[in-house]
């Protein structure tokens, strides 16, 4: 643990010098995104938990991130912005830390290498893997995807992509299976990989983010970085700050112009944080490495839903599985007292049950614990809107279930959360609070915008939906197969049952857009996961060739699973370099206060400018698409590829509509094409023309 409290020393002091001087250094954005990940969290985490292991390194990032987050979010709402002055007070709470951290954590021995026959397997295993991700790289190079239809990517997947994934499939199932114990480090390498290649895939071959709204996000922190200030009544978003405030530090600290090198491959950095808080909690489930590894890889090859993009909620996530690790953690540790009821009483019994202490804890430490899973929800609730709701539900139910020894947490967290609420967005409710109360409540409407809505258009994309709702299904009942066959596991079955039905409580909030569906699945995933894992045990524990070869079997067929759920909209979701391109060079030469319609929201229009230009996300209203943007006269009209085929995916357009809409609209005499690329047309409204309208 020293080295890391060494490395973390070294980032506290460069990074701050290279932010005030800006430096052109090499590796610069690598050191910053380090500098956000340890930076104070790891002499903070190692003065916690004073050991090493999966507990602490779900520790570090989370409460790196959280004090980056919350340093931010006080900066720019007190007005002293400055990601330069943001750098040095982190790094001098991390130089403070250090002493203490460095008197608790054994000296380190030097010891010779002893060469192993593990070693040798270890050896073969990283041979597989780099054969792994040149075959993947060479598929994100000779993919296609403009000839993604309605089915989505897997119908122009090259063989070099399955053949990737069934090598790195097979390095993380013989890590697990590995003898005599799970080869750690091989597995989470395995499983990392496969992250990448699931994630990143789309982002890399096209160069753009797969989802636009990332984008979006990027104009968000752009606007933070130029202004140090928040845009009011432009978006709800800005009421949760916390990520973009971040971010914006980040980009600050990495010399970078804005945050958009961070969008491709953002996606890996969410789902990594989330592994180590998924195998603590398939640890405290089950105390078997190799199931709780198992769960860790269930947990990747079941997240389809998207929600690990340039996003709040991709960080917001991660950092309430760590809360929740933590927990599970301690009450695995010391275990749940059974009480003497008998009886009706019994049922009233684990509220008055407490877990004892860790031990080697004591009474102040412990308090100095639950402070800092306090200070990592209070990050959540500055930085996004639906994730706090489903944490206070689980530590509300923990409490109740007499499963946690933070039994008022609970309530700390809600009052963080309605303080908030009540004074820091208040740019959002003031103007939304009747659909706050309206929505309340509607099962149906949540239900219908998130699943019967997306069922839908061409018979082929009909069908993929229902096979992404058929794919999240299966792992539901794998989860509950597992729960029943374990009994839970470790926990009592109550405990590990409420890790589910937190999740599930928020469809009966609000419809959130139809995404409360989806969030309710990525935010059951781990514990399903885990569950999942433990259902398969004897598979796992077995270890022979035959197992091996029937778990790589289930785990390729999962692999293949999640990346065709994940690539199901492809066609049409996608942000190809060409219309980012477009898309800055638009926003660089329109005047202020210009109209830029696009046919649809467009997030590559709004990564610059933000509130600068007039672009509402449709047209949509009477007659044509033509007729309608012709009696609206923008300024500008940005037409894409990608809405002509989710036209004609989910409406049934006929072949060519895009280029009959620009077409109409040269002719027209109005307007004239100023971009045209292989996915993007652009066309600038003719000066003089239609003044008086």
């Amino acid at each position: 643990m020293r080295p890391l409290i060494v490395l973390s020393c070294a980032l506290s002091l460069l990074v701050p010098i290279l932010a005030w001087w800006d430096l052109p250094v090499p590796g610069r954005t690598a050191l910053a995104i380090a500098f956000v990940l340890l930076v104070p969290g790891a002499p903070l985490a190692i003065i916690l938990i004073r050991r090493s292991g999966a507990v602490l390194w779900t520790l570090i990032p989370a409460l790196s991130l959280s004090s980056v987050m919350l340093l931010t979010v006080a900066q720019v709402t007190t007005g002293t912005w400055s990601t330069p002055a943001a750098a040095t007070i982190l790094g001098l709470g991390n130089v403070a830390c250090t002493a203490f951290a460095w008197n608790r954590t054994p000296p380190l021995r030097v010891r010779r290498p002893v060469l192993r026959r593990p070693g040798r397997r270890r050896v073969t295993s990283i041979m597989a893997l780099f054969t792994a991700v040149a075959l993947w790289w060479a598929a994100t190079t000779s993919v296609d995807l403009d000839a993604a239809g309605a089915a989505g990517l897997v119908t122009v997947l090259p063989w070099t992509y399955w053949l990737a994934l069934i090598l790195a499939v097979s390095v993380a199932v013989f890590a697990i299976t590995s003898k005599p114990e799970p080869d750690g480090v091989m597995a989470a390498i395995g499983v990392a990989v496969l992250a990448v290649m699931v994630t990143t895939f789309v982002g890399i071959a096209d160069g753009g983010s797969p989802v636009g709204t990332a984008y979006v996000h990027v104009g968000f922190v752009d606007w933070i970085s130029q202004t140090g200030t928040l845009r009011e009544a432009v978006d709800a978003r800005f009421s949760w700050p916390g990520f973009f405030t971040a971010a914006s530090a980040v980009t600050g600290w990495a010399g970078i112009a804005d945050a958009t090198p961070l969008v491709v491959l953002f996606p890996v950095l969410a789902v990594l944080l989330s592994m180590a808080p998924v195998y603590v909690i398939g640890m405290a489930v089950f105390r078997d490495r190799a199931i709780a590894w198992t769960g860790v890889l269930l947990f990747v090859l079941g997240n389809w839903v998207q929600q690990d993009y340039f996003a709040p909620q991709a960080v917001a996530f991660p950092l309430m599985l760590t809360v929740i690790a933590v927990l599970l953690w301690q009450t695995s540790e010391t275990g749940i007292p059974a009480g003497p009821a008998r009886g009706w009483r019994r049922h009233l019994e684990p509220m008055r049950r407490t877990p004892a202490r860790l031990p080697g804890f004591s009474a102040c430490r412990a308090l100095m614990l639950e402070a800092a899973l306090l200070v990592i929800a209070s990050a959540i609730v500055v930085s996004h809107q639906l994730t706090p709701v489903s944490l206070i539900v689980v530590l509300l139910l923990l409490s109740v279930l007499g499963a946690t020894r933070s039994r008022t947490l609970w309530f700390g967290v809600s009052v963080v959360f309605a303080t908030w609420f009540a004074f820091g967005a208040t740019d959002w409710w003031t103007g939304h609070l009747s659909v706050l109360i309206d929505g309340f409540g509607r099962l149906d409407e949540a239900v219908g915008a998130g699943v019967v809505e997306r069922v839908s258009g061409d018979p082929a994309y009909q069908a993929m939906q229902s096979a992404r709702i058929g794919w999240s299904a299966l792992f539901a009942i794998a989860g509950l197969v597992g729960w029943l066959v374990t009994r839970g596991g470790r926990l009592p079955m109550p405990v590990t049952a409420a890790l589910v039905v937190a999740p599930v409580s928020l469809v009966l909030g609000q419809p959130y857009g139809g995404e409360v569906v989806l969030r309710v699945y990525l935010y059951a995933l781990p514990i399903l996961a885990v569950l999942a894992a433990g259902g398969i045990a004897p598979l796992v524990r077995a270890r022979s060739a035959l197992s091996r070869l029937a778990l790589m079997l289930i785990m390729v067929l999962a692999a293949a699973g999640v990346t065709t759920a994940r690539g199901v909209n492809v066609a049409f979701e996608r942000t190809p370099a060409d219309v980012l391109e477009v898309a800055r060079a638009v926003l660089w030469e329109t005047p202020t206060g210009s109209t830029i319609r696009p046919l649809a929201t467009e997030g590559a229009l709004r990564v610059a400018r933000i509130g600068d230009l007039h672009h509402p996300p449709s047209v949509d209203g009477d007659g044509t698409a033509f007729e309608r943007l012709l009696q609206q006269a923008p300024d500008v009209v940005f037409l894409t590829t990608m809405r002509e085929r989710y036209e004609q995916i989910t409406r049934g357009a006929r072949p060519g509509w895009y280029e009959n809409v620009a077409t109409l609209l040269e002719a027209s005499g109005q307007y004239q094409v100023t971009h045209r690329t292989e996915h993007v047309i652009v066309l600038e409204r003719i000066p003089g023309l239609g003044e008086d309208e």
